[in-house]
């Protein structure tokens, strides 16, 4: 191939080629695309591809390397595509890339890489993707893909990663898109992602995921667009972990167990306020199978200990030995709430009626009674009747459980209007259309099988004679056609007419088939 200088494309691809000379590409300096792929490939020379100073796409797919030498791709300079997928490399040695500088693909997927060495992607700085799937990686080290500024698109599906290290994906500043798919992840910590502002894709789908850390997604507050959480093992998460996301628009979360009692009741309030897309498909309790977390009433969470809430104080009859605070429980799971403290002796509890948690403050027998200074309160407040066990009952006043059921509504109501429009709409739409296509068949009938005819009948004198009978086949409304010189098959004998009239006719016949 010496004498090639002006070859362009080399295809050797799906072949039974074993080894390479390090003389086959010499002399080749015009040379841009080069495919490999699908041989028996299980060795590369070092300083093979060096004469391949124009070369912008190599595969190597599909062949039997082992390791990747640290002078294999020298003086490729030029180079945009390298593929290396489903080979058996075990190996990449820390300066394999080194010479690399424009390179902006690379494939490793479908390897045996058990490992991600600090220094293997060192001098790929203008890496944008990088595809590192099928690898049983099982973690990710710290600064794992150091030498990566530009990358955008990092993809490690099916590569059993279980853990994943403080500062695993740290020197990745312009990192928009991470996929992490069909892996082994368990938790999520609070300093996984911690460094990826930049972040606008986040794919954790199909792993075994039960816990996300409270600050897990912080470090892309102000980017992250869009996350997968679908097909994990999530019973429960905190508002707190979605919360700081304000650029957020869509959460993947379906086929997870969520369990729909009071630790998802933050994130639930959460939904209620937020425009953020994210549908949560309780599967227990039994009785809220299916539903979703969005629209279920606050009644059904049960009784739920508020540790977060607003204390408004109800006056009592029987205030030395049960004293009872209504707490209301806020929008927003993230409000700073205190309780007052209690004297020794005291237990509290908390219960959900109609959406509003009530505490109860029993007084022990040998506390000192409470004193309650006598004033007005700010609230406006009724006496309560006695219970039949002796308590009082808790104050009526239900105003979130309404304003919950009524955005329910309101969002059932739209949803229905919105599906009726848009039926309105392709209805319409197909009536349009059906009468478009009627008006052009029209329009070429009219244009096409149309014949229009002009006939002019010289002047002549006529004499008018009174026929002696109709003929079987001419109705009498037809007499016109029997005026003139009319062939004597359309005419019966005539009788003629002593009085008869001569007139002078002209006829004009106008007649459009």
């Amino acid at each position: 191939m010496r004498h090639l200088h002006k070859l362009y494309y080399l295809y050797l691809n799906d072949n039974q080629i074993e080894r390479l000379d390090p003389e086959t590409f010499r002399g080749l300096s015009d040379l841009h695309y080069l495919y490999l792929h699908h041989n028996e490939i299980h060795f590369l020379p070092d300083g093979m591809f060096a004469d391949l100073i124009a070369l912008r796409y190599l595969h190597l797919q599909g062949n039997r390397l082992k390791k990747v030498g640290s002078g294999v791709f020298l003086g490729m300079t030029s180079l945009k595509i390298l593929n290396l997928a489903n080979n058996r490399i075990s190996r990449i040695s820390n300066s394999a890339f080194m010479n690399l500088g424009k390179l902006e693909i690379l494939y490793l997927k479908g390897n045996n890489l058990g490992q991600i060495a600090s220094d293997v992607f060192a001098g790929l700085g203008n890496v944008k993707r990088l595809d590192l799937s099928n690898n049983p990686v099982e973690s990710v080290p710290p600064f794992a893909f150091k030498g990566l500024e530009n990358l955008q698109y990092l993809i490690v599906e099916h590569a059993r990663i279980k853990h994943i290290d403080k500062n695993g994906f740290a020197k990745l500043p312009n990192l928009k898109q991470l996929t992490l798919s069909h892996n082994n992840l368990n938790c999520i910590g609070s300093d996984a992602f911690a460094l990826l502002r930049q972040l606008r894709y986040l794919h954790l789908d199909r792993n075994n995921i039960s816990h996300i850390g409270s600050e897990a997604f912080e470090g892309m507050a102000a980017s992250l667009k869009v996350l997968n959480l679908g097909q994990n093992n999530l019973k429960y998460m905190q508002s707190d972990v979605l919360q700081p996301l304000v650029s957020l628009i869509h959460v993947q979360a379906t086929k997870n167990p969520w369990n729909c009692s009071c630790q998802l009741l933050g994130l639930h309030n959460w939904l209620v306020s937020s425009t953020v897309m994210m549908n949560v498909h309780c599967q227990h309790p039994p009785q809220l199978q299916g539903k979703l977390l969005r629209y279920v009433n606050l009644n059904k969470f049960g009784v739920c200990a508020v540790p977060n809430a607003t204390i408004i104080p109800v006056v009592s009859s029987t205030a030395s030995s049960l004293i009872e605070h209504r707490v209301l429980i806020p929008n927003k799971s993230t409000s700073a709430m205190k309780f007052p403290s209690l004297p020794s002796g005291k237990s509290k509890s908390y219960s959900v009626h109609g959406g509003e948690a009530v505490e109860r403050t029993k007084q022990a027998t040998t506390a000192v009674p409470l004193q309650i200074p006598v004033q007005h309160p700010p609230v406006n407040l009724t006496t309560e009747n006695k219970s039949p066990e002796g308590e009082d009952a808790p104050v009526s006043l239900k105003p979130l459980l309404i304003c919950e059921q009524r955005i329910a509504k309101l969002n059932q109501g739209f949803d229905i209007l919105l599906v009726f429009f848009i039926f309105a709409c392709v209805l319409i739409l197909a009536m349009l259309y059906k009468l478009l296509h009627l008006k052009h068949r029209l329009k070429v009938v009219e244009g096409e099988n149309v014949l229009e005819y002009f006939s002019f009948y010289q002047s002549a004198h006529y004499n008018v004679r009174e026929p002696a009978s109709h003929p079987p086949n001419l109705l009498p409304a037809a007499a016109p056609d029997v005026v003139g010189n009319i062939t004597a098959g359309q005419m019966g004998p005539f009788k003629q007419n002593n009085n008869g009239n001569q007139a002078q006719v002209i006829l004009f016949e106008h007649s459009v088939l």
